[in-house]
């Protein structure tokens, strides 16, 4: 299985992929709450975090997600990369 961040670096360069089929789910660390988010919310990376836009009462935001914090990657729907299934 790919790692995280060799995953995300196929959608995004890999001409066969449509990176707007892509959701990306995190575990968020105060609430414990898994969060998704749209490939296409992706701003950029830094490290070992990506940088993605988001609404946080009702105003454009720019977070810091930890790539560790991301548990699964969906495409239309389904489950492609599963942090937990990994072998």
């Amino acid at each position: 299985m790919l790692y995280i961040k060799d995953f995300l670096d196929k959608i995004k360069w890999d001409k066969r992929m449509k990176p707007e089929e892509y959701t990306l789910v995190y575990i968020d660390r105060f609430t414990g709450k898994e969060i998704e988010f749209e490939y296409s919310d992706i701003i950029g990376t830094s490290g070992t975090f990506l940088q993605i836009k988001t609404i946080v009462n009702e105003r454009e935001k720019v977070v810091d997600i930890p790539l560790h914090r991301i548990v699964k990657i969906k495409k239309s729907g389904f489950v492609v990369w599963d942090r937990t299934k990994r072998e």
